[in-house]
């Protein structure tokens, strides 16, 4: 009972040892006082860098703790430098009894646990919990009796005396080293001057720095100003260097007073960036193969909401004139073939498709002015023949008023009144009528096939297809194509036979559908003499087969499923390479990566989201990766058919080519309708010239900075097309590949397709300005024997879709057209006699028209 008692009466009310925070003994005087629980508050603040004795205050109780740290502890186990002893104890007591009692047991501690074979940090919780007792009996002793406090305070005094006996030895050190007062004293008198100086200069600086903090003062005034002047003239509409006087007018006020302003009263739809469009707005699909789902979310947005501008989650959002919008949504649907699209999910939609959504969305909206940049690019036949007297209707009726955008190879339509001409810098070489405009062009060309010497050449590079007229019943061909130059064009010999070996793909029945919809197969064919349902079609080595059909038909299904993108491929009758997707008795399946090394592919939709950022060479080295961030397996024949792209191409592809010979025709993107801020950058960083002949080709360096995103359109078209050509693959696809690409480009595209490096264009009898008779060469590499990239090979099978008839190449034999998606007739097939190049009867024959 009597140590009972005088343990609740000591002072000392608890007691702890940890190492950091984990308290190996412990020992509590007073379990009523909850001050058992200020050990877990205090360990983890302490810091174990230096030693440390510090006193913290509770209510009416102090913590007193010392932490050691490894420098306490030489030579001993470092985890002894992270041991803390800590004691609560009453205020009362002041802090020389709780300090000498910390001494005390820090010296019994480490003489029952000796450092030097000891690991602190391996002890688990509570590991020296025997020591407790001695904690016990020592608070007892310290807070009770008068010999502990002696002992206490004597401890603290031999503490005291330690460290003065430490002081003594330093200040002795110091004098047996002889230092010099007297340097100490001059010293201190030169920094006086010193402070003196500094006080005069700290002056000028003062003032200096004063002028710099007006006149920052006044810079952040003239900015404020002008961010107020931006957000009032964003409100209320800024000063433009254009102005719009007929937007002013009353008629307009009349109409609509939105029409006031430009945004809403002038619309542009542009189809040269194929990341535009409905799938490239808010509704784009976050992968390549999402278009091809058939499940339905409810952020995909049929067609009908996105031509009414229903596209918002907010449901109190809507179209701003509904009625209207509902009144001409039918008649427009109809006139552009989208009326049984309408509750299809706008996502779903073919290439072709979303362009005429985009078209019919900017009709409904009314403006006064409609620019259509490219609107022909990606469109079938029959759509290209009903779109033209549709846009002839409103441009009539001034409802919108119409500026086309075309490329020298389109078709011009019979209505159009007036025509502009921009040359290769962007700079107006002719303006006026159509007829006028035709006829300056046709006797440039006459001029520069006669040698004139002042005719610009790059204006009249892709002229050679100029003067088609778009009409309602179709494409009418110039009347006199012999007096177009004739420097694109490369004489051909009819379609060489190839050599068909085996089957690649085979299609034995497919049947592709979304729900209820069907968008491939839903037909009848003979096969084997027998009606079977679906679509039958296989691909062997050395088939070059062109697939045509109206937007919408399945081309890109059809592509989709050989490259395994499409979802439906792993359950429909499909065999790649010889094997199904899923695994069968006695045969594994196939993978995708597997699939997909085995092809080289360029569409809109590996444009769309191919990654911006990637430079030009990893771009082309791409194509042996397994995705579009994958990292490349190059090796050194690889990459000198890198080299080779890059040499065969590098004038389309560094903007900054300097021609350096004008013998040599360098393939102009002058028809590009947007130019790239980059270009004067990298004309300015990396200028290069022309090399001498075809087989000294320049540095690449320009490869590895260039971003893919810093590529003008063609040019990004230009490097997916070797992307997808330059591993030899067994299969090359080839979706549109070609469209966006002036005809000089497209030509030689075409050419490097089929020779790769063993042929080029030459001007056969062309010197200095003057142009002559267009033909095909062999290069010096291919004399040499040293060509790096052939062209394609009796192994490769070649699939190329396309609507234009010069977009198909020249190599294509065999061909697939499918019919309109709801037509329920059987695709046909067929077999070409010559190029489609040379035949436009073929063309016509193939389409029906």
């Amino acid at each position: 009972m009597a140590s009972s008692s005088s343990a609740s009466a000591t002072p000392l009310l608890y007691s702890c040892i940890a190492y950091r925070t984990t308290i190996l003994t412990e020992h509590t005087t007073s379990p009523a006082s909850g001050t058992s629980s200020l050990a877990s508050l205090i360990l983890p603040k302490i810091s174990h860098e230096s030693a440390q004795k510090l006193t913290y205050t509770h209510n009416q109780n102090f913590v007193h703790y010392i932490a050691d740290a490894p420098s306490d502890h030489p030579g001993a186990d470092p985890s002894a430098g992270g041991l803390t002893y800590l004691v609560v104890a009453r205020s009362d007591i002041g802090r020389r009894i709780p300090f000498g009692y910390l001494f005390e047991i820090k010296k019994r501690f480490l003489a029952a646990y000796d450092p030097h074979h000891t690991d602190f940090s391996g002890l688990p919780p509570y590991g020296a919990a025997n020591f407790s007792s001695q904690l016990k009996s020592l608070m007892v002793d310290y807070g009770t009796t008068q010999d502990g406090k002696e002992n206490a305070i004597g401890n603290v005094q031999n503490e005291i005396e330690n460290v003065r006996g430490i002081m003594t030895e330093n200040i002795e050190r110091v004098l047996e080293r002889g230092e010099r007062m007297d340097l100490l004293i001059d010293k201190t008198d030169r920094l006086g001057g010193s402070a003196h100086d500094f006080r005069v200069r700290s002056r000028s600086l003062r003032r200096t720095m004063w002028w710099k903090n007006i006149k920052l003062m006044v810079l952040l005034v003239v900015v404020v100003i002008f961010l107020i002047y931006l957000f009032v003239g964003f409100g209320c509409g800024l000063p433009d260097a254009r102005t719009y006087p007929y937007l002013s007018t009353e008629q307009i006020v009349r109409k609509d007073p939105r029409r006031q302003s430009p945004t809403h009263a002038i619309q542009y739809v542009g189809f040269a960036d194929e990341r535009g469009g409905p799938r490239g707005s808010a509704t784009k699909a976050a992968y390549l193969s999402a278009r091809y789902e058939s499940r339905r979310e409810e952020v995909d947005h049929s067609l009908r909401d996105y031509l009414l501008g229903e596209t918002s989650l907010n449901a109190l959002d809507g179209p701003a004139h509904p009625s209207r919008d509902h009144e001409h949504l039918g008649v427009v649907a109809k006139d552009l073939r989208l009326q049984q699209l309408l509750d299809f999910p706008v996502g779903n939609l073919s290439n072709g498709q979303s362009r005429r959504a985009r078209i019919a969305r900017a009709l409904l909206r009314k403006p006064e002015l409609l620019l259509l940049d490219e609107p022909f690019m990606g469109l079938d036949p029959p759509t290209l023949a009903s779109l033209s007297p549709l846009l002839h209707q409103l441009a009539a009726a001034h409802a919108p008023r119409l500026v086309l955008a075309l490329r020298p190879q389109d078709p011009i339509p019979d209505w159009i009144s007036h025509v502009l001409w921009l040359g290769p810098d962007l700079t107006v070489a002719y303006q006026g009528r159509k007829r006028d405009v035709l006829r300056d062009v046709r006797l440039s060309v006459r001029a520069e096939t006669a040698g004139d010497a002042d005719t610009p050449r790059a204006l009249v590079k892709s002229v050679h297809e100029i003067g088609r007229i778009l009409t309602a019943d179709g494409i009418l061909e110039a009347k006199s194509p012999s007096e177009y130059s004739a420097k694109t064009r490369a004489p051909r010999a009819p379609t060489p036979v190839h050599q068909v070996g085996e089957v690649l793909v085979e299609m034995e029945g497919v049947q592709v559908a979304y729900g209820d919809r069907k968008v491939l197969g839903d037909w009848e064919e003979a096969v084997d003499g027998q009606l079977r349902r679906g679509l039958w079609f296989s691909v062997r080595r050395g088939d070059r087969w062109a697939i045509v059909g109206p937007n919408g038909s399945g081309k890109t299904t059809i592509l989709s499923l050989i490259c395994s993108d499409h979802p439906q491929a792993y359950s429909l009758p499909i065999r790649h390479f010889g094997r199904s997707r899923l695994p069968t008795p006695g045969s594994p399946g196939i993978s995708i990566f597997d699939i997909q090394a085995r092809i080289g592919h360029s569409s809109p939709e590996v444009h769309a989201f191919f990654p911006r950022d990637l430079s030009v060479r990893q771009t082309i080295e791409n194509a042996w990766a397994d995705t579009f961030r994958g990292r490349a397996r190059l090796s050194h024949d690889r990459d000198r058919a890198v080299d080779a792209c890059l040499s065969w191409f590098h004038r389309e592809l560094n903007p900054a080519f300097l021609p350096a010979h004008e013998g040599v025709d360098a393939p102009s993107q002058g028809s590009e309708t947007h130019l790239k801020g980059a270009l004067a950058r990298w004309r300015r960083l990396h200028l290069v010239t022309s090399p001498p002949c075809d087989d000294e080709p320049p540095e690449h360096d320009w490869a590895d900075d260039l971003r893919f995103g810093e590529l003008s359109f063609s040019a990004q078209r230009l490097a997916l097309f070797l992307r997808a050509i330059v591993k030899k693959p067994e299969i090359v696809i080839l979706d549109e590949a070609f469209s966006g690409m002036d005809d000089g480009l497209r030509d030689k595209c075409m050419l490097f397709l089929e020779h790769g490096e063993s042929r080029r264009f030459r001007y056969e009898g062309a010197t200095s300005r003057k142009a002559g008779r267009q033909g095909i060469v062999e290069t010096t590499r291919s004399r040499q024997g040293q060509v790096r990239i052939d062209g394609l090979s009796d192994e490769q099978a070649l699939l190329c879709v396309s609507h234009v008839r010069e977009e198909v190449p020249g190599v294509v034999r065999d061909w697939l057209c499918l019919p309109d998606a709801h037509e329920g007739t059987p695709a046909r097939f067929g077999r070409l006699d010559r190029p489609l190049s040379q035949d436009r009867e073929q063309w016509k024959e193939i389409w029906g028209l």
